[in-house]
């Protein structure tokens, strides 16, 4: 810890649940309003998913005033280490990745931030007001003295664009850990929104517009036999109550369907239902939720289910059914999405991945970098040789001899 901050550990869900309010106060000071950094999501999480993970949610304050949070997971389990997919930040994650399941044989404790692969959180997880190197500086003290606890701290989602992973890093090697070399950039989708629908129409091109009017006109066609088309916009208690259908859509998508070769499994299982379950009570208790389901009839056709907090909604997951015979767009969807969002005053859309379809509505990203790093004791230092020099060793295999540059990208 650096001299006039001090940090308090959070390590039970009692004290988690506890500090909500000091959280919310900080984080809607942020400039960014991450939506899943929201402290509903990361108590719904730790309820979820945090057994055999000890919890480090750290409350950082300059004197007696709470400047900071962040939450933080040491896991423990086998991984196929060093070959690392980009898409695992913990060793449950590596069941929907089957190509590496099996080559799960290297014990790792790793440093990370609550986060897996079905809650999705790509995007900023430092609550920092005032994002002052010497908080990033308090951290690494932190994961030195604390470093009898894990081997390796990998921490993705930082914001490259206010070199948010450039003060952590220069401040690494000072408290006597070491950066790892591998690097690792995630792309992640947003819009602006305009007041209107019309101006936020005028604001795409003609070939965007076009394209809407013909792909809403053509699901309208394709689905007419059984009956017409409709989208119905759930909000409060209504979303929990309608969550059952999009549960449903997704046994009927792709994404547990085994007739497309794939490399992400992303099927839901009775934890992540109850998950989002509880995600979306806490949220919708506070209309900040919002679910939206496209029809034919009685027919249920695709679903979206979005999160909202300080301005910005957050498209978190879609679902379409391969089960009516011809492809479903998610076009109905997005123009529902977009007008509900600007007619509640929403800033902004964050999309929860980078697919094409996405790319059509969003109007820029944002590229979110992954720190990995090492502290000094033997086991992490021979770890650290062993990822190194399987980076080293795609630089000699790269085209261009530079380093690898892991990327993922949500299938659409």
């Amino acid at each position: 810890m650096t001299q006039g901050t001090t940090i308090r550990r959070i390590a039970d869900l009692d004290e988690l649940e506890a500090v909500g309010p000091l959280w919310k106060e900080l984080h809607d000071g942020c400039e960014y309003s991450h939506v899943l950094m929201d402290h509903r999501w990361v108590l719904a999480w730790w309820r979820h998913f945090g057994a055999g993970k000890a919890q480090h949610t750290l409350v950082l304050s300059t004197g007696s005033t709470p400047v900071g949070i962040v939450p933080l997971a040491i896991t423990k389990g086998l991984e196929a280490y060093p070959f690392r997919d980009a898409y695992v930040s913990c060793p449950d994650d590596y069941r929907h990745l089957p190509s590496l399941r099996w080559q799960r044989v290297v014990p790792v404790r790793r440093l990370t931030f609550p986060i897996n692969i079905i809650s999705g959180n790509a995007r900023g997880q430092f609550i920092f007001p005032q994002p002052e190197r010497s908080l990033y500086a308090a951290l690494a003290g932190y994961a030195q003295t604390t470093s009898g606890s894990w081997d390796v701290a990998t921490l993705p989602g930082l914001r490259s664009w206010t070199h948010e992973d450039a003060m952590l890093g220069a401040t690494i090697d000072s408290v006597g850990l070491s950066l790892g070399t591998r690097r690792s950039m995630r792309d992640m989708l947003y819009a602006d929104l305009p007041p209107t629908w019309p101006e936020f129409l005028k604001s795409r091109s003609r070939s965007f517009r076009e394209n809407l009017r013909r792909d809403v006109k053509k699901i309208e066609q394709d689905f007419a036999h059984l009956g017409p088309m409709k989208v119905s916009n759930f909000r409060g208690p209504d979303v929990v109550a309608n969550l059952n259908r999009l549960f449903a859509l997704e046994e009927q998508s792709w994404k547990v369907s085994d007739e497309k070769e794939r490399r992400l499994h992303l099927a839901l299982d009775d934890r992540a239902r109850s998950f989002f379950r509880e995600a979306a009570t806490r949220f919708s208790a506070d209309d900040d939720a919002n679910l939206l389901i496209l029809s034919f009839g009685d027919t249920d056709a695709a679903g979206l289910f979005n999160l909202e907090r300080g301005g910005t909604s957050l498209g978190l997951t879609l679902y379409r059914s391969e089960k009516l015979g011809k492809p479903v767009t998610a076009a109905p969807l997005f123009q529902n999405l977009v007008e509900s969002c600007i007619s509640r005053g929403m800033k902004r859309i964050d999309f929860n991945g980078y697919t094409r379809n996405y790319a059509k509505w969003a109007k820029d990203h944002h590229t979110y970098t992954r720190t990995i790093f090492f502290n000094s004791r033997p086991y992490s230092q021979m770890l650290r040789a062993v990822d190194n020099s399987a980076v080293a060793l795609s630089r000699l295999v790269s085209p261009r001899g530079n380093a690898p540059v892991e990327q993922a990208r949500t299938p659409s």
